[in-house]
């Protein structure tokens, strides 16, 4: 999906970001890293889909995302390469829930379509990919 901005978007977001920054200097930080992450998440493609037999009863979906995007944990304990945001090509695995529900859970940052392929392979030995 490609997301088109009105002109007068960066006008408003500059306002608001000064804004937030009287407030607290790191309440516009997280303003910003908040519209970076909605704006990359218009930037993914899924790139495979399938399904698998939950509890041996229900078919469910699951789906692998190409983004732009890896957020960070931002706990000050965990090592840089996991604690801060990163930028590149990474895969993320989303799972439905069992039932009519949209996708409720899934795996985050994987750095390649196989890794991604064999981390749903090694949970899921019946998924059928489309």
């Amino acid at each position: 999906m490609k997301v088109v901005y009105h002109p007068a978007v960066q006008k408003d977001v500059n306002g608001i970001l000064r804004h937030y920054d009287e407030i607290s200097p790191s309440l516009g930080d997280e303003f910003w890293s908040e519209l970076a992450l909605m704006n990359s998440q218009a930037k993914e493609q899924v790139v495979k889909r399938g399904t698998f037999l939950y509890g041996g009863t229900w078919r469910c979906a699951v789906e692998i995302v190409q983004t732009d995007f890896r957020a960070g944990t931002g706990d000050y304990e965990d090592p840089e390469e996991i604690r801060e945001d990163a930028r590149g090509v990474f895969y993320d695995i989303r799972y439905a829930s069992a039932g009519p529900r949209p996708f409720s859970s899934g795996v985050i940052g994987l750095e390649s379509l196989e890794a991604a392929v064999a981390h749903v392979e090694s949970l899921m030995a019946d998924v059928q990919w489309d």
